[in-house]
């Protein structure tokens, strides 16, 4: 070996980074110590990130009583067992481990801790969701009970289930009171089928009403008239009069006249016996007559045949006999006449007689229509008046019920149009309501028409993958701060030239455990508890930076300010984890922490992190992320030179140099 190169060699010996290794290898208490302290995030993050990886997916192993007290009921002739429904439907599902058992059992196995939660379905669970069609309808209470105490998370776990529980019985109680509603708009369609034909049926009858109201107006018009001319010929009050007292005339006349009738004149009767003595007298002479013609007739016939046979002798005597033949002629006439005279005379006087007979029989029976016609007379007179004063007030009704019978007609054409509209309605209500459909889906669909889709910008797969941005940036800041606690961070192994040289020895230990650290807790993440980041590049790369960045902050501080400088990293672990938003958002916490919050560290570690395994927030988040990281540790390591350098080369009071 050359001077120079053992020169370069006792100089490189000199240095503090390699007194630094140099201690370090060859201790091997250090050596174990650095190993372990690799281990110490997964140790402290892997174990607990495992331990509630995936919690909700693990709810099937929760047990939960279930107690069926429900006796069931009827609604419309058909049975309704909601609690045996519902017990059913549990044992197909797998969200809990459900124990179907007594309400004793449960309290017991609460009170002990073998179930975490009670569910009872009381006993009129079924006969309440028959009432659902009722005037008073009756709610069902599904009654649970949780043990906070023993665990809240546990609780809140089964207190979603027992709210799926109450939700599903809801969802029973309306499907049946849908398919309810679903029978009963089926009947409707029948009585909207039933309405629209009658509806129809009104319209047409409507129709013939406006049609009968135009001919009844019509008729008023000419009732009207006819009453104005009946009116006007109805007689005056002074007729009426004049017509009662000549009614008492006739009376009065037909009573004499029938007086005359019974007793007839001495005149009449000599005059009858006259003619009777005439036509005696008459008759007799008449005889006589006949008599003495009768006997001149054969010498006339003698006379005759002479006058044949001598016409030239008695040409003289022939005015003489002529005019005797002219007198036996003339005589058989009046003998003729006189005969025919007698007759009539006889039948005249028998038709006199007879006649008189007839008139006494007619006077009586004038008489007597006299006597019947007077009392109609005179209640006809009456009757009269009435009439005049009824046909007046008739009169009257007519002329409003003439002035009515515009709005009456209006009134129908009103009805007829609306009764026209409402069979249309009603046609159209029942064809729209004949095609709604009312079977079993529609219930269900009218008892749960929601469904929810859900979309999301990022995939998380559970719990685990949610809180190990959390547990990552804790894990990583215990391990800065174990190492710092157990490696002698402020020992000299020798004389530092300059406070660079200090740091460079000093750091360039923490920061190969820190990137150790990171690089162990990633590989653990990944390989044993199964973590897949999106993007696993800006992951192991933002690990790194955080893991570096916490060992800048811890080691400035343990260094700089010795146990204090411990208990103030520990401090600053506290805050972190109350204000960096690692497990419910910020806006959740109250204002001091919000106000905080963007001053921590562990902040921006989380973001990146939530960005490097999940993706959804952006690239500018991991990358705004990171750099702020970077210049966080920055800032540290340059505060740490600064102590170093104020320090300068002296010793810290409890720690000695090494050789």
């Amino acid at each position: 070996m050359t001077k120079q190169n053992r020169t370069t060699k006792k100089t490189l010996r000199d240095t503090a980074l390699y007194n630094e290794w140099y201690h370090l290898k060859t201790s091997r208490i250090l050596i174990v110590s650095v190993i372990v302290m690799l281990f110490i995030p997964i140790m402290y993050g892997g174990f607990f990130l495992g331990s509630i990886w995936d919690p909700y997916g693990n709810t099937k192993n929760l047990p939960v009583a279930v107690v069926n007290n429900d006796k069931g009921a009827t609604l419309k002739d058909k049975k309704v067992a909601v609690g045996d429904e519902l017990v059913n439907t549990l044992k197909d599902e797998h969200s809990f481990e459900w124990h179907f058992v007594s309400e004793d059992k449960a309290d017991k196995g609460l009170d002990n801790g073998s179930y975490y939660m009670k569910i009872v379905i009381p006993e009129n669970a079924s006969e309440n969701v028959t009432t659902i069609t009722s005037d008073t309808p009756s709610k069902t209470t599904i009654a649970y009970t949780t043990t906070p105490s023993r665990n809240y998370i546990a609780s809140l776990l089964t207190n979603q289930a027992a709210q799926t529980i109450a939700q599903s019985v809801s969802t029973k109680i309306t499907t049946a009171y849908a398919q309810s509603i679903l029978e009963q708009i089926g009947e409707l369609k029948t009585g909207l089928n039933t309405a629209a034909d009658g509806a129809t049926q009104l319209s047409n009858g409507s129709a013939q009403l406006q049609s009968g109201i135009r001919t009844y107006t019509g008729g008023v018009a000419k009732v009207h008239n006819g009453i104005e001319q009946l009116s006007a010929g109805l007689p005056t009050a002074s007729q009426i009069a004049q017509l009662s007292d000549g009614v008492k005339s006739v009376q009065s006349g037909v009573n004499a006249l029938n007086n005359a009738v019974s007793t007839p004149s001495g005149a009449l009767v000599a005059q009858q016996t006259l003619v009777q003595s005439d036509a005696a007298a008459l008759q007799a002479a008449l005889v006589n007559y006949q008599t003495a013609a009768s006997s001149a007739q054969p010498s006339l016939a003698a006379l005759q045949t002479a006058l044949a046979a001598g016409t030239s002798t008695v040409t003289v005597n022939s005015s003489d006999i002529s005019a005797a033949l002219q007198i036996v002629s003339a005589s058989q006439t009046i003998t003729q006449k006189s005969a025919s005279l007698l007759t009539n005379l006889n039948t005249l006087t028998a038709m006199l007689t007879a006649q008189q007979a007839t008139l006494k029989s007619s006077v009586a029976t004038l008489n007597t229509g006299v006597n019947t016609l007077t009392p109609g007379l005179l209640s006809a007179v009456d009757g009269y008046t009435t009439l005049a004063s009824g046909s007046s007030q008739l009169l009257a009704g007519t002329n409003q019920l003439s002035a009515s019978s515009a709005a009456l007609n209006d009134g129908a054409t009103q009805i007829s149009d609306g009764s026209a509209r409402l069979a249309s309605a009603l046609t159209s209500a029942a064809q729209q309501v004949s095609v709604q459909p009312t079977g079993e889906a529609t219930a269900k669909q009218l008892a749960q028409p929601v469904d929810t889709h859900h979309s999301e910008t990022a995939h998380v797969p559970n719990y685990g993958y949610a809180l190990s941005p959390y547990v990552l940036s804790l894990g990583l800041y215990v391990g800065a701060l174990v190492f710092n606690v157990i490696y002698p961070v402020r020992r000299l192994y020798a004389n530092p030239r300059n406070s660079r040289s200090w740091w460079y020895a000093k750091m360039s230990v923490a920061f190969a455990v820190a990137i150790g650290q990171a690089l162990v807790l990633d590989a653990i993440m990944v390989i044993g508890l199964g973590l897949h980041p999106d993007q696993p590049g800006k992951f192991i790369l933002l690990s790194i930076v955080t893991s570096m960045t916490y060992m800048s902050i811890v080691s400035f501080l343990a260094i700089a300010l010795d146990n204090i400088g411990r208990f103030l990293a520990m401090l600053l672990l506290v805050l972190q984890l109350s204000a960096a938003g690692g497990v419910f958002p910020i806006l959740l916490s109250s204002g001091f922490f919000q106000a905080v919050n963007p001053l921590m560290p562990m902040t921006y570690s989380i973001y990146g992190f939530r960005e490097a395994i999940s993706s959804g927030l952006g690239a500018g988040v991991y990358w705004s992320s990171l750099l702020i990281l970077v210049a966080i540790g920055v800032v540290a390591n340059l505060m740490l030179i600064t102590a170093f350098r104020i320090h300068g080369n002296r010793r810290f009071q409890h720690e000695s140099i090494d050789t």
